[in-house]
């Protein structure tokens, strides 16, 4: 992709963010409701309506695997292609999807109040050795889990500096729950500041004390954010709660703050993290500047609020939000109750202001996501439950590929030249034979590219890949048509 990138117009590629409606992943017999590229971009996993998860290649938008045992084949389905994967799929609606950093895992929540790890590598017959997560199994084993709650989900995050760590956000409490992958055990967060209360930490005794002891007030867990050091829960009351996760097994309340009287929906932060964005359902986004403060020796963090994201005029309720890749200056949400020919919205988070609205889509839009690889953003429809694709346009540069080739509007006619197609000498030949390999400079075809061609870093290397094998994907695409 970046080769075929670095022959285009770099004021066309490097585009702020997608400018044109480019078409739809038909997903059926399947509904999608949640869709998360992978961290390249290669791979698009949706989460269904019936709790089917697939995984569609994203350069071709073909599906290429099915994830769990055998829902959707027939009791005469090949045994060859009977997967080892211990994992049976969901039973309802899926609710959240998240891609492991190297790719071969994926963590799902679902209606039917089950949290899964799906190990991509396990339906292989020769699994694929990687040892980046902790709770792997040996090489031919499946590292597919499964962790059953007694009350409903929201959603499930892997951690981001310990992914063998996951929180869950349920209806049970406004405390989440944290599920150990690797000792199969889920346990309250709690559990993991019993250490500093112990030790006379009366700050955050105190917070947690007026947590515990006011549930009613604060609300249910409905929502998170995970970044490297920190875990932001958002509650059904408007409350958000950041927690202090640099130690795994000490894990401190950092503050709380509440953001308005109605439940939080999504939460989002830039990688510069000084930019918190809070999606309620009172039909506002809000945009709050973020500041860390160091009181006696202790980091609290200090919010304020700098923008607000509204349809003032048909007072519309936001489905979903996402940033754009890597800077954050733009902001993209799904509208509930718009009309069927406006897609996405689309702000300027610096200025507040709106830049442009996605068309084209048809109908209204749920989940969204954005890939920070190739400027594109997934959304699925609510009715139909296709994947309603924008990226940026790149228009053929077929003149790139040759320098004496030249590109025209229309139809001219050609006059062969009188020496053009005479035989040339063979000396003459071999002189330019010899000129060209002495100017080319040595090609390193190995070794990746630290940076892609947007000035990204670059970590497609490290990156799990789904080992292709064709006859299976032939298989799984007829039982799914029959």
């Amino acid at each position: 992709m970046s080769i075929n990138l670095l022959l285009h117009d770099p004021f066309c590629v490097l585009k702020d963010y997608p400018e044109h409606y480019t078409g739809i992943i038909n997903t059926y017999p399947f509904k999608a409701v949640v869709q998360r590229y992978n961290p390249t971009g290669d791979y698009l996993a949706s989460g269904c309506k019936d709790g089917s998860i697939i995984i569609y290649d994203m350069d071709t938008q073909k599906l290429i695997m099915y994830l769990g045992k055998n829902p959707v084949f027939g009791e005469n389905n090949d045994a060859a292609f009977q997967t080892k994967c211990l994992n049976e799929n969901h039973q309802d609606e899926i609710l959240s999807l998240e891609w492991s950093h190297c790719g071969r895992y994926i963590l799902s929540a679902g209606k039917d109040n089950v949290v899964k790890v799906w190990d991509l590598a396990c339906s292989h017959k020769k699994m694929v050795e990687n040892t980046q997560l902790a709770f792997e199994k040996g090489r031919n084993e499946c590292c597919c889990k499964s962790f059953e709650f007694d009350t409903s989900i929201h959603e499930a995050r892997f951690i981001k500096s310990n992914q063998g760590l996951a929180i869950v956000c349920t209806k049970k409490s406004c405390l989440p729950y944290v599920i150990d992958i690797q000792k199969n055990t889920t346990e309250s967060i709690q559990k993991y500041f019993d250490h500093t209360v112990a030790d006379g930490d009366l700050n955050n005794e105190s917070l947690l004390s007026e947590i515990l002891s006011n549930e009613k007030k604060y609300g249910i867990a409905t929502s998170s954010l995970v970044t490297d050091k920190k875990l932001f829960v958002g509650s059904s009351k408007g409350w958000c709660f950041v927690y202090d996760i640099n130690d795994n097994d000490n894990i401190i309340i950092n503050s709380y703050f509440k953001t308005g009287s109605s439940s939080i929906k999504n939460l989002l932060i830039n990688n510069s993290m000084d930019t918190l964005y809070i999606n309620s359902a009172d039909r506002v986004i809000r945009q709050f500047d973020v500041l860390n403060k160091n009181i006696n020796g202790k980091i609290t963090m200090d919010v304020s609020l700098k923008h607000k994201y509204q349809d003032v005029i048909n007072r519309l309720q936001w489905n979903d939000i996402i940033l754009s890749p890597h800077n954050g200056d733009f902001l993209a949400a799904s509208a509930n109750g718009a009309n069927k020919d406006t897609g996405l919205f689309l702000w300027d988070t610096i200025n507040g202001s709106l830049v442009k609205i996605y068309e084209n889509s048809g109908e209204q839009l749920y989940r969204i996501d954005w890939d920070p690889n190739n400027m594109s953003i997934a959304a699925s429809g609510c009715e139909s439950g296709d994947i309603f694709c924008w990226e940026v346009s790149l228009p053929p540069k077929w003149a790139s590929l040759a320098p004496d080739f030249e590109e025209v509007d229309e139809q001219v006619k050609y006059i062969e030249q009188e020496d053009e197609f005479d035989e040339q000498d063979n000396d003459y030949l071999k002189k330019d034979q010899n000129k060209f390999e002495t100017e080319i400079k040595n090609l390193d075809l190995v070794t990746p590219d630290r940076t892609d061609v947007r000035g990204n870093v670059n970590k497609s290397h490290n990156v799990f890949k789904i080992p292709t094998n064709y006859n299976d994907i032939l298989r799984l695409r007829k039982n799914i048509v029959q």
